[in-house]
């Protein structure tokens, strides 16, 4: 997979949108200015200490949906719902 086909930051954003989020909210999680917030939406990469903590504090899988991304699957259908 070329690094071009996903964006972590836009993927993470969504997911904070379409949870309801503030960002304010998700900076004090992070221990962080709300700016920081606003520069991981617009990164392309992320460390995994950060991605885990986001996956933590935003109860999501992101190292999921980047695998799902990597094997051609739909990020939708990854977000934990067929997990039962």
């Amino acid at each position: 997979m070329h690094n071009s086909e996903y964006h972590i930051g836009e993927i993470i954003k969504a997911e904070v949108t379409r949870k309801g989020i503030r960002t304010a909210w998700l900076a004090e999680q992070l221990n962080c200015h709300r700016n920081n917030v606003y520069l991981i939406f617009s990164r392309r990469w992320i460390d995994t200490d950060t991605l885990m903590k986001l996956s933590r504090i935003l109860n999501h899988d992101f190292f999921a949906d980047l695998s799902a991304l990597y094997h051609g699957e739909n990020l939708q259908s990854n977000n934990g719902q067929n997990a039962k």
